[in-house]
Formats: C-alpha cells, structure tokens, sequence
C-alpha cells in the first residue's frame, strides 16, 4: 500500500512538474513574439510595392502561437473594417488612409503594426477622357510663333490627355498640310505677299468617344519667284511671207488663258557684229492652241523684212510683278 502511494505520488508530482514546464515555455513563447513579429505577416497580399491596392484587402485574423489579430481602420471612408475598398470616383485624388493590426499573445499583452493603404481613385471614363483632352489640347509652335504669326513647320501632337489619340486634317490647303507642314512660298508668283488664313481640325478620341476641335490659323506668304521663259530653239524663221514665225519656246504658264498681255517682248539686230539697242513691240499673234509646238508661238508680222542676225527676249509681267528677261540664242532671218 505505502509502495502505490508513493508511485501514485510521484506521477502526481511529474504531472505538476510538466505542467509548470509548459507554462513557463508558453510564457517564454509570448514574451518572443511581441519582440519578433513579422510585419510581413500581416501586409495585406494585395499591396503593392507602392502600397496601392484596386481590389479588396485580406486582413489576417490569427497568427501562429495562439496569436489573435484586430485590425482597426477607424472612419476612413475608402477601407471598411472587413478590408473592403471604396475607391474615389473620378476627378477626387487617390484616397490614403492608415490602418492598423493589433496583435494579442495568449499573456494577454498586445503590440500594434500600422500600414499605409493608397486607394486609387476609379479610372476616367471616354467621354470625360475625350472631353479634358479637347480642352488641354495646343499646337506646337516655334518659339516666338503664334497662331497669327508662323515662320516654320508646326508640331501637331498625335496624342492627348489620358491617353487619347489625336488625327489632324488641314484640308486641301497649298500652305499647310496635315503633318504641320507649313509653305511660306505661294505658288502664284505673281500675286504679292499675303496672310493666308488656313482652318485646322483635330479630332480626339478614345474608346467610343470622339470630339473635334477646330484651330484657325494665319500663315504670312511670300511669292515664289517669276519663272524665267526657256527657248528649246528659235531657229525656225520664215521670211517667205509677210508673217513670220518663231515657234517652240517653252514657257511657263501658271495661270488660265494666257495671252500677250502678260509678257514683255523685245528684239533687236546685229550689223557687223554689233548688236542694236533692244525694241519693244507686241505680237499681232500669240497663239496658245497649236499642240504640235512644244511650247508657245506667234507671229512677228511687225518684224517683217529685217533680215540678218537676230536676237528674241521675253519676260513674264503679272498683276505689277514683272519677271526676268530670257534672251534667246542668236538666229538669222532670210
């Protein structure tokens, strides 16, 4: 009897002694995790590295060690207790809010872990994209240039605002095409120097959404300069009959029905290789319509019966603007 009692007491005795054991290692264990928890152990997954987050938040509620987790958002409106997101409606700013984990150890005491969440604001739509994008939209102008005062090339964006796309049409316009192309030279030189005002659009889009907007533009032009008249050859001479003609000049006509009266002639002859002092007269014929010359042709009945060595100028004269002289190469008349 006294021998099972003291078996028994003994058990008695490793069971308290075990139990006193585990207490003091449970203890030992809490008082390690509140000095070692892992921050990492509670950032929501959905974090990113720049602690914004889109969808809803995984807030742990327990950690290992019998460790229980509260988190606390406070009133913040853009995340709930649960981890939900409210995420703000464009244009109000990206939301930030501060959120905190409290972590309590089985010795009852506790510690707190605080994280930053950024809460983007809800993308934008089309329509407002488009719409901001008309508004925010210029033309790229050399520096000291202006819609009223061009002196080169423009700079039509191809892109806009949040991340439109821009087309641009400038129309069937000779001083600026669609790529920002500017023509200082007009192409009628015989018209002065003049302001051209040319009408741009440029069309935004994105999505299902477009919209146009219209930009007015004044290009100050120059003329080009007066063609020069060019003979493919004045050798053909016909002095059998009172009308004499000099055929194949090739000469440049920019503008409708041309006739005599926009060019300028002169004449003159050589004796003895000395040439005379040039004479204006006019055509009586200044024919346009022969498709068998490779240029122009009239007839110098005023000229008749001047025989020997000749010389022919030309000069294009338009609205006041008078060209250069052409001379011809030497011919002689029989």
């Amino acid at each position: 009897m006294i021998l099972r009692a003291l078996k028994a007491a003994a058990v008695i005795t490793a069971i308290l002694i075990a139990a006193s054991c585990q207490n003091v290692l449970i203890s030992g264990l809490d008082e390690f995790y509140i000095n070692e928890v892992n921050p990492a152990d509670l950032r929501p997954k959905e974090l990113n590295s720049e602690n914004k987050a889109t969808g809803d938040l995984t807030l742990v509620s327990a950690l290992s060690g019998g460790r229980t987790v509260e988190w606390i958002t406070g009133d913040h409106p853009s995340v709930m207790d649960d981890g939900s997101l409210n995420r703000p409606d464009y244009p109000a700013p990206d939301s930030s809010a501060g959120i905190k984990a409290k972590v309590t150890f089985r010795s009852g005491a506790s510690t707190e872990i605080e994280f930053t969440v950024i809460v983007p604001r809800t993308p934008v739509d089309d329509a407002t994209a488009v719409a901001e994008a008309v508004d925010s939209l210029a033309i790229g102008f050399r520096p000291g240039d202006s819609s009223t005062s061009i002196s080169g090339d423009l700079l039509f964006p191809a892109t806009g605002l949040h991340s439109t796309v821009v087309g641009w049409n400038a129309g069937a316009h000779s001083q600026l095409s669609s790529d920002g192309t500017v023509s200082l030279i007009h192409s009628n030189w015989w018209e002065a120097a003049q302001t051209v005002t040319a009408a741009v659009t440029a069309t935004i889009s994105r999505g299902s959404s477009s919209a146009a907007k219209n930009f007015t533009l004044s290009v100050a032009t120059t003329p080009a300069a007066a063609p020069t008249p060019v003979f493919v050859t004045s050798t053909y001479i016909n002095g059998s009959t009172p009308a004499q003609d000099i055929r194949n000049f090739s000469i440049e006509r920019p503008f409708g029905a041309d006739s005599s009266s926009n060019y300028e002639f002169g004449f003159r002859t050589s004796s003895s290789g000395v040439w005379s002092g040039w004479s204006s007269f006019t055509p009586s014929s200044f024919d346009f319509t022969d498709a068998s010359e490779t240029g122009f042709r009239w007839n110098l009945s005023d000229l008749d019966n001047v025989n020997g060595i000749h010389q022919f100028r030309i000069r294009i004269v338009r609205n006041g603007i008078i060209g250069p002289w052409y001379v011809s190469n030497s011919f002689t008349d029989y």
